[in-house]
């Protein structure tokens, strides 16, 4: 009966001479297991890309894609009697906080307003498909991004409310079908709740010293920094009295309301919580109502985190849901400062499918997931012979996909070759003639590192005097607005260095700010094609297309850059050194991990990129050609369109309503989730049962203790058994008079035989339940039990109470277990010893999972 269990609740009895029925509801075990994927067979099918009502329309490029080709990160299916493949009959929904669209509006001759749009090509979304798409997302129109002018005639409150007809009518070629949200609250969700709170903590970045989160809006808080005093913490009499009173404790801190505006679920930063989940929630209605059965359901973004959960409780048991994060996923010890963490968490596990760029980041939702919702995760087998990653989670196993995007070389080469991009390069290379030109091109935000850079090439000028006057980096900065004051202090500090550079080293930093709109692909492609190195220095970044187009725009120069060596070699003096671009990347941007022939650096360390610099200077030609070589490789067998189609491939690939499992929704709110269930299983029908009840004659009625009848808190009940086990007078939570009275009015009824079952001592149990009549206990899991007609009154309702097991009553093993038990409390750090009168149990929930689960064996 001695040993070693994480929760007590979960131990199984002994069964004996105790009734049948009543053993087998006690004996409770959670069984877990994993549902390999399925897969029909069909032939790859190909059809003509854009929309069906259009041919004129494109959806990018109508380049084949072959069935077989997957990411490099994609842990691919070997081959099989069974085929997956996505069809041009299959549909799918692809979901965005912005359509990947570019609005125009003019005015006709008559003065009313005209409206066209264009494919945003730089949108990773807006690749070619050969599949049935609609497209669901809010319009962006002259940048706006949810922030609102003054009057509602002002370009900054998006489309005019009486002509967004026309551009449904106008988006309809595109099978794009927009989502129209108030402007204010779509602002509070992306720019104060999205951007402000969900942003720097998904990069990694915690501040507890902002009272009011992070500034944007105006402050979370409504008030200006310094405004508002941090909350004080309740005294140490107000906590223990709470204490005493279980009740009074949770309805304490489980309060949403705040007292002043303070950092966490209270204040300005619910209020932006609701925003966010409001725009969830109408992005859930346009997509049930365009949703067809069959197509799957594919989410974009940390902007759209919980909606996975609003969808599965319309369409989760039909559809297959996708969520793709373009962002990094931070690790546990910054995430859980969210205080609506664990919504977040059920919101994308609601998903059938969780996808990220690199398995780091995957690896870090994972710990999450482990340590805050105390989930199990590993390699389940599929129908083709291979393995998947899966969360288990309610009796479901959602997939979870590490791919990283690639870009679109035809697109890219059809910008180069344009004539104004030639004119550009020329002209930047004219103006910089004799130099060696550097370029950069990051936003104006902290989190992208632009000093680093500078002061890494200040460094390198300050060793090798020799270079001096002859490099220049090009520093382009795109502003940032959304990011508040960090933008304006990541400004300052960038025109505060360049020009300390400067004053030592004349024009060696040309620094240019401009907005998105000014430096569009043809602008970026242009500058990539005349630099000689760029420089990406982020401290932490998604999926960053830079490196990759930068290789695009330099694979011409490897043959021609080997051709004119050897010509200048043999004394060709019209043969000019042309050399191969080089790219120094940071390694903490993803892709590093994809593009092998960067030289990757710690921007935190400004002798190190100091090192890369000179390293690009000094490397041979041929050294140039292998590093272009080994990116080339990537950019060219993994485009947008194969990235994607991988990514479907394994959604459509989910198994659900199998013949062996079903769904079932449980929950209210953002608590609602799937639950996974055995084929057959019949949701309870509240009215049925009543039903039942009125008229039957006699009722077994069995109810959970902790948990069900009593509300145990998790914290709160693992302090009460750690006060309990350490301090024998502490007295124990008081029952709720209501609760005695209900259980008293059901035992009075001589139809009914009612058990009370629970993990506590006999002493535990007695002491709260023993006085109702007529009322039966199950101590310990059922060890001891006490029937209902032995209830006669008094304080402990006299009580008789018998053991399932006569070895029970055998304790020579204590001492030992004990002494065992001790030793690995005082090395784990959170577990402590409880003992009943039948068991020690050694208990480490409370301790970290994966120590205290290695403690444990």
């Amino acid at each position: 009966i001695g040993g070693l269990n994480m929760d007590s609740t979960t131990s199984s009895m002994r069964s004996s001479s105790f009734r049948g029925t009543f053993a087998k509801h006690l004996n409770r075990r959670r069984s877990y297991s994993f549902a390999s994927s399925e897969a029909s067979e069909s032939s790859p099918t190909t059809s003509p890309s854009g929309s069906p009502t259009n041919k004129h329309v494109k959806f990018g490029f109508d380049e084949p894609i072959p069935p077989s080709s997957v990411a490099p990160d994609h842990v691919s299916t070997p081959p099989s009697k069974s085929n997956l493949d996505l069809l041009s009959s299959d549909g799918v929904i692809v979901v965005s906080i912005f359509l990947p669209i570019i609005l125009h509006r003019t005015e006709s001759q008559t003065g009313s307003p005209v409206w066209t749009a264009d494919w945003d090509y730089e949108n990773l979304l807006s690749m070619s498909t050969h599949m049935r798409v609609t497209r669901v997302g809010t319009v962006k129109w002259r940048g706006w991004h949810g922030n609102f002018g003054q009057s509602k005639d002002s370009p900054e409150s998006g489309v005019p409310m009486e002509e967004r007809h026309l551009v449904e009518r106008c988006l309809a070629p595109f099978n794009c079908v927009p989502v129209w949200c108030d402007v204010k609250i779509f602002g509070e969700a992306y720019n104060g709740f999205c951007k402000g709170i969900l942003w720097p903590v998904f990069h990694n970045v915690s501040s507890v010293y902002n009272y009011g989160g992070v500034d944007a809006d105006g402050g979370l808080d409504g008030s200006k920094h310094g405004d508002a005093a941090p909350p004080h913490p309740p005294a140490e009499s107000e906590m223990s009295e709470t204490m005493s009173n279980s009740s009074d404790f949770s309805n304490h801190y489980d309060s949403d309301h705040a007292a002043g505006p303070i950092h966490g679920d209270g204040g300005r930063q619910a209020h932006l919580w609701s925003a966010y989940t409001q725009i969830n929630k109408q992005f859930s209605d346009v997509i049930v109502q365009h949703f067809n059965e069959g197509d799957l359901i594919w989410i974009h973004g940390f902007q759209l985190l919980v909606l996975p959960s609003m969808l599965s409780r319309k369409v989760g048991r039909l559809a297959k849901i996708g969520l793709f994060l373009h962002t990094p996923f931070p690790s546990s010890e910054i995430f859980r400062t969210l205080w609506c963490r664990e919504d977040i968490l059920r919101g994308m596990l609601n998903a059938d499918q969780v996808g990220f760029h690199l398995y780091e980041y995957a690896r870090h939702f994972l710990t999450c997931c482990r340590r805050l919702l105390g989930l199990t995760y590993g390699m389940i087998p599929d129908t083709h012979g291979g393995h998947n990653l899966a969360i288990d989670t309610n009796g479901r196993q959602v997939t979870i996909t590490s791919i990283h995007a690639g870009v679109e070389t035809p697109l890219l080469k059809k910008c180069l070759d344009h004539s104004s991009t030639a004119e550009k390069v020329n002209a930047i290379r004219e103006q910089f003639k004799g130099k060696i030109i550097m370029g950069a091109i990051d936003r104006l935000e902290s989190l992208k590192g632009t000093p680093l850079k500078i002061l890494g090439l200040e460094r390198f000028l300050d060793k090798r005097p020799e270079y001096r006057e002859k490099i220049v980096l090009v520093q382009i900065g795109i502003s940032a607005f959304e990011r508040g004051d960090d933008y304006k202090t990541t400004k300052a500090e960038v025109i505060s260095i360049v020009e300390r550079v400067n004053s030592k080293y004349p024009n060696t930093v040309q620094f240019q700010e401009c907005s998105e709109s000014e430096m569009r692909l043809n602008q970026r492609m242009a500058l990539l094609s005349a630099v000689d190195i760029v420089m990406i220095s982020s401290l932490r970044d998604g999926f960053n297309r830079l490196p990759l187009e930068f290789c695009v725009a330099h694979q011409d120069a490897v043959q021609v850059g080997i051709d004119n060596y050897a010509r200048a070699m043999a004394g060709d003096r019209s043969a000019v050194m042309v050399r191969p671009g080089v790219c120094i990347l940071s390694e903490f941007a993803s892709s590093a991990r994809v593009m092998r022939g960067s030289i990757h650096i710690n921007p935190w360390k400004i002798a190190e990129i100091a090192h890369a610099i000179e390293c690009s200077l000094s490397m041979d030609v041929d050294e140039h050609r292998r590093r272009l070589k080994y990116d080339m490789e990537f950019v060219k067998r993994v485009t947008t369109q194969r990235w994607a189609l991988a990514v479907l491939l394994d959604l459509k690939g989910v198994k659900k309503n199998t013949e062996g499992q079903q769904y079932s929704g449980a929950g209210l709110g953002l608590g609602f989730r799937l639950l996974g269930m055995e084929k057959g299983f019949n949701s309870l029908d509240t009215t049925q049962v009543s039903k039942s009840y009125r008229t039957s004659h006699k009722r077994l009625i069995m109810l959970d203790y902790g948990g069900t009848i009593i509300n145990d808190s998790g914290d709160k009940e693992g302090l009460m058994k750690f006060m309990l086990s350490t301090d024998k007078e502490t007295k124990r939570a008081k029952i709720q008079e209501e609760l005695i009275s209900t259980l008293t009015s059901l035992c009075s009824d001589p139809r009914n035989h009612v058990f009370v079952v629970s993990g506590k001592e006999r002493s535990a149990i007695t002491e709260t339940l023993g006085a109702v009549p007529n009322l039966g206990l199950a101590a310990e899991h059922g060890m001891y039990y006490s029937w209902p007609h032995q209830a006669t009154g008094g304080s402990e309702g006299g009580r008789k109470w018998e053991i399932m097991h006569s070895g029970g009553q055998d304790r020579s093993w204590r001492p030992t277990a004990l002494t065992i038990m001790e030793v690995y409390t005082s090395r784990t750090h959170g577990s402590y010893i409880e003992q009943t009168e039948s068991k020690v149990l050694w208990q480490y929930k409370d301790a970290d999972p994966e120590f205290g689960a290695l403690q444990s064996k």
